[in-house]
């Protein structure tokens, strides 16, 4: 990633300078963690239901595999 850019993880991923991921307990108690968790599922919950739908109504990509290794083959 380039200097600003950044990618949406769930809580699996360890926390990196291009991860945004959501609080784990005990930080995930504190309110404004609580809110900041909440956007983030947000996020994570309708990219999951854009990608189920697109797997419904495009039967091809179900069990599609890609690693993107370099910008070419981007």
């Amino acid at each position: 990633f380039r200097k600003g850019e950044w990618i949406w993880a769930d809580s699996a991923y360890t926390s990196e300078p291009w991860t945004i991921t959501p609080y784990k307990k005990p930080l995930a108690d504190l309110p404004e963690n609580k809110t900041f968790n909440y956007w983030v599922s947000w996020v994570h919950v309708r990219s999951e239901h854009a990608i189920g739908y697109l797997q419904g109504r495009f039967m091809s990509l179900h069990g599609l595999r890609q690693q993107i290794r370099s910008n070419h083959r981007h």
